[in-house]
């Protein structure tokens, strides 16, 4: 989707395994040439599907996010310049880079203002002060706010993330839109679950069936 760099997500190698033979000892030349050789044949057309099938699967699987939200009853302004703070995880950790990896690349493909600032979960007072002030010196038409309820992780990789989020209009001093999200082992599922959602709302540009 948007043309995001396939690189960045995780890929699944097959290895196949060979079959070893040891060299011929000395002396035993002549009955290596009359021992008849046994061919392997090469797998079938069912096999291949199979295999298809299986990657299908795991990548599909990766990707997995479920998303229930609510619009703001009769709000119609599509937001062109967003702010979007991420309280998923500190801006070192391979959760916060790969989250920010997959918005700025979707919100980038939509020609966009926007500006992704990832918060520290254990921001003091002080730090809050700073970021309201970054917020109104960027001065979007929204706030995006991702807000992290519960993580299962297993070496920094996520098994399970729920996610509170809202968009906040900053005209309207309002929340005008809401959704928990439940993702899957990857951001990737989860980005393009919101990104699709906002679109659908009709609260930022783009197709959500593209």
């Amino acid at each position: 989707m948007f043309g995001c760099d396939p690189s960045a997500h995780a890929a699944t190698v097959v290895k196949n395994r060979q079959d070893t033979h040891m060299n011929p000892m000395p002396g035993n030349h002549e009955s290596q040439r009359n021992t008849p050789t046994k061919t392997r044949r090469a797998p079938g057309p069912t096999a291949h599907l199979l295999l298809l099938a299986a990657l299908v699967s795991l990548v599909a699987g990766c990707c997995t996010a479920r998303l229930e939200s609510k619009k703001e009853a009769g709000y119609s302004k599509t937001i062109q310049r967003l702010y979007v703070q991420s309280e998923l995880a500190s801006a070192s950790s391979r959760i916060g880079e790969t989250a920010e990896r997959e918005f700025t690349c979707r919100l980038s493909a939509l020609k966009m203002d926007y500006k992704y600032v990832t918060v520290d979960t254990l921001a003091t007072d002080a730090d809050n002060k700073q970021l309201k002030k970054a917020v109104k010196d960027y001065a979007p038409e929204a706030t995006l706010v991702l807000r992290a309820t519960s993580a299962t992780t297993r070496n920094e990789q996520i098994q399970v993330l729920k996610v509170t989020a809202y968009l906040w209009d900053e005209t309207l001093h309002k929340s005008v839109w809401r959704a928990n999200i439940e993702t899957l082992a990857s951001m990737r599922g989860f980005a393009e679950a919101i990104i699709k959602d906002l679109q659908k709302d009709k609260l930022i540009p783009g197709n959500p069936t593209n």
